[in-house]
């Protein structure tokens, strides 16, 4: 949240001792003209966390108190996870072997909160995205690799059900796809 500290811009002494004793405002200059002022991430999720923690002790239905120990959970998970630095987001390009493999991967990945694009000119089949690689190689690319499986055996089914049956051609696998010509050729 960025304030403007128009009247402090005047009086640094006055603005360092707020900063010094307080703890909660941290100040850059963009230029020498223009200083803004914000307040640092932990101190206000510890603020917000000081007024749910209120809130739950005088909460006046099991409702109200859940709500507020659900939120002070969340908010707890936020201040523990801020101190760790978080991997960047980076452009993954993945050129699939079909159209269905293709659209299994869309679909996939907006399950997981990514959204897939493509650049003109690109091939159907290679989608984009961009995630943090880490994450999304440990949660949506295994999940895409086991439904691509069982779509790839499903596919497979199919095929032989439709040869055997409906063609009349019996077992494909039987007899093994002769090559004509000789080594010459």
């Amino acid at each position: 949240m960025l304030k403007r500290a128009s009247a402090l811009r005047d009086a640094p002494r006055v603005w360092s001792l707020l900063d010094i004793r307080f703890g909660i405002l941290t100040c850059s200059a963009r230029d020498e003209s223009d200083l803004w002022c914000a307040m640092s991430e932990d101190s206000d999720l510890k603020a917000k966390l000081a007024k749910l923690e209120a809130l739950f002790r005088r909460a006046g239905s099991p409702g109200e108190k859940s709500a507020a120990g659900a939120a002070i959970e969340r908010l707890q998970g936020r201040l523990a996870g801020s101190g760790e630095k978080r991997e960047p987001e980076v452009e993954l390009q993945y050129s699939l072997p079909d159209v269905w493999s293709a659209e299994l991967f869309r679909a996939v990945c907006r399950k997981h909160g990514v959204r897939p694009y493509r650049y003109r000119r690109q091939r159907r089949t290679t989608v984009m995205v961009r995630a943090r690689e880490r994450e999304f190689d440990r949660r949506a690319w295994p999940e895409y690799c086991r439904l691509h499986d069982e779509l790839a055996d499903y596919f497979k089914d199919v095929t032989d059900h439709l040869i055997s049956r409906v063609m009349g051609s019996g077992d494909s696998s039987s007899d093994p796809l002769e090559i004509e010509g000789g080594a010459g050729r």
